[in-house]
């Protein structure tokens, strides 16, 4: 039997996990525990800081620009009484972005990098998530001043905050944002002719009322436990039905966030100015935002990035966080540096070809993929992280929503003798059997995932498999061959943005837009629906458990320890932190202590 592995590696210190990688929290959830602490390791060598012209040039160079049209200054309301800590206001974050931006249609986010390079900077969403540490998962109002729900949990009702304004650049210029403006919105990404990628985020409404310009309603086919998260997804923004009248496309942006789109220099960098306009009030009194300009510089490479974090000219890495192996070192020489250490917000995944024989119904050979792989030999040479958790079909840093530490040491166990005899009874031999896994992401030297890649191969070896590992020349051709179901054996992550219902049915459910194995299982489906119809908190946690108990003990999925996430901060940027929104949440209250 021969094994056939293609790998696709993390990109080096950058660590960006795109789409795929997002992470949930169920309603009500706590998750306090911290992750084991990193344990002390032998020095290891730093890659060589780039010289800081490298980024320089990054920052100047315009091949291409797209000058973005700029609003008028329009006269600011009338400041609310506020009192709050002394912040400064002005200067540029400079940020790195590996890829370049794909589209500025927030309604299609299917194309990751657009809503990441601008979401949370240009547009608001109904509600968001809370910012006030790593695995928050708190909701709180970013358009909506306040919300209710009806007694059986299918009518929500919100309020609106009647300062809320569109940016002053044509046709919306500046007027007021309204409750119209979102039923629109939702209805037209709802409609399935548009082909948005939100809607299946929001697909729970049934329908929509406007009963004044302050007040949104949302009617559901049934009760979710769900929907606020959904609300709060980073991919759920709102944006104006004039802009697509006028240009046919949503690609001249146009939103009622604290920045307005200056320009995108392909290639080399996507620029933010702060809106003159922005209708939220910070703790001194005057229109947010705080940053007057936000940067970001494309195609930085981790050696590059490793020397503007040295010489504070980036201000953290966007968003995924630095290897462990190289933030070990980076910590002691960089004292500069703030650090977020917690749990990574999505789990690393194995999984097989659903869509073909023998993955489809061969139970056995799956559950002989899940006895090969060492969880402590990850935890020794890919994580370096003695006290790393078990992740499950969820992250560990989901809490009581977490499978318990001992429960999965059970389910995911180490047994060669039994990884051998399941290969045994599958019943599957010869040499004509390949199976090719595929890790989703280009890889570079020295990552994490190159790690996995080196790593698990020798342990399905050791089971019997004939194991060939190839990487391929991109990222795209990664994702080519698993979208088209090229593959046999893949790797990649799950995850969703604080939304546990949505993690559950994006990957697992047989209808998910992002089960791109094809998993498709009646008593799944119908275990992940029970769960969506569950309001009370504690028969939540107990119908999750059981979801995820059931996914590996039918061995759908082998998650693999992740270890902590390690993410460097300069010390002059206040009153940011990432969240489980992946992203910039509450951006417009960043300021810069310059």
């Amino acid at each position: 039997m021969r094994f056939n592995f293609r790998r696709f590696g993390l990109i080096g210190t950058l660590a960006m996990v795109t789409a795929l990688v997002v992470a949930a929290c169920g309603g009500g959830g706590d998750p306090t525990a911290a992750p084991g602490a990193p344990q002390p390791q032998a020095p290891l060598p730093t890659a060589t800081p780039a010289p800081t012209a490298t980024l320089e040039a990054a920052a100047t160079v315009a091949p291409n620009p797209t000058q973005a049209p700029q609003p008028q200054v329009l006269p600011t309301s009338t400041p609310r009484p506020t009192t709050g800590p002394t912040v400064k206001r002005g200067g540029t974050l400079t940020l790195p972005q590996f890829h370049d931006l794909v589209t500025f249609d927030a309604s299609n986010t299917r194309l990751y990098m657009g809503y990441y390079l601008n979401g949370h900077f240009l547009w608001n969403q109904v509600v968001t998530f809370d910012n006030k540490r790593w695995s928050d998962s708190d909701v709180v109002g970013d358009l909506a001043t306040e919300w209710s729900i009806n007694d059986d949990g299918t009518v929500w009702t919100f309020k609106l905050d009647p300062a809320a304004r569109w940016q002053n650049i044509a046709p919306l210029n500046g007027r007021n944002m309204t409750a119209a403006d979102i039923k629109w919105y939702f209805e037209y990404v709802l409609d399935p002719d548009n082909n948005s990628g939100i809607g299946g985020i929001i697909r729970d409404i049934e329908t929509i009322e406007a009963p004044d310009d302050n007040t949104i309603v949302f009617n559901l086919k049934a009760p979710f436990s769900g929907f606020l998260r959904s609300l709060a997804n980073s991919r759920v923004k709102v944006l104006p039905r004039e802009n697509l009248e006028a240009n046919g496309n949503f690609e001249t942006p146009i939103g009622t966030g604290p920045f307005v789109h200056n320009r995108h220099e392909r290639g080399a960098r996507v620029i933010h100015d702060a809106n003159p306009n922005y209708w939220k009030i910070g703790a001194d009194g005057q229109a947010l935002p705080y940053i007057d300009r936000v940067e970001f510089i494309i195609g930085a490479d981790s050696v590059t990035v490793e020397a503007g974090l040295r010489t504070g000219k980036l201000a953290f890495i966007t968003p995924g966080g630095m290897d462990p192996q190289v933030a070990r070192d980076f910590m002691d020489d960089n004292p500069q540096l703030d650090w977020i250490i917690d749990f990574k917000l999505y789990a690393p995944v194995v999984f097989t070809n659903f869509k073909v024989e023998p993955w489809k119904s061969n139970r056995d050979l799956r559950l002989a993929i899940m006895r090969a792989i060492n969880q402590d030999a990850i935890r020794s040479n890919v994580i370096f992280e003695d006290g790393a958790p078990l992740e499950g079909p969820i992250t560990a840093g989901m809490g009581e929503f977490s499978l318990p530490q001992d429960e999965l040491k059970e389910l995911l166990r180490y047994d060669l003798d039994e990884a051998k005899a399941l290969v045994i009874s599958s019943g599957v031999g010869g040499d004509d059997l390949k199976v090719r896994l595929q890790f989703m992401l280009a890889g570079s030297p020295g990552s994490q995932t190159e790690r996995y890649g080196l790593v698990i191969p020798p342990m399905l070896e050791a089971a019997g498999f004939d194991v060939q590992l190839n990487m391929p020349a991109s990222a795209a051709q990664g994702y080519g061959a698993i979208y088209g179901g090229n593959f046999e054996i893949g790797s990649g992550f799950v995850g969703f943005e604080g939304d546990i219902n949505n993690w559950f049915r994006s990957f697992y459910s047989s209808t998910g837009d992002r089960n791109r194995p094809g998993l498709s299982d009646p008593t799944l489906d119908a275990m992940i629906a029970e769960f969506d119809a569950t309001l009370d908190h504690d028969l939540q946690v107990t119908r999750a458990h059981e979801i995820q108990r059931y996914i590996l003990e039918q061995a759908y999925y082998v998650p693999l320890v992740a270890g902590s996430m390690f993410i460097p901060q300069q010390k002059y940027v206040k009153d940011f932190i990432r969240t489980w929104s992946w992203g910039f949440s509450k951006i417009e209250f960043v300021w810069l202590d310059l």
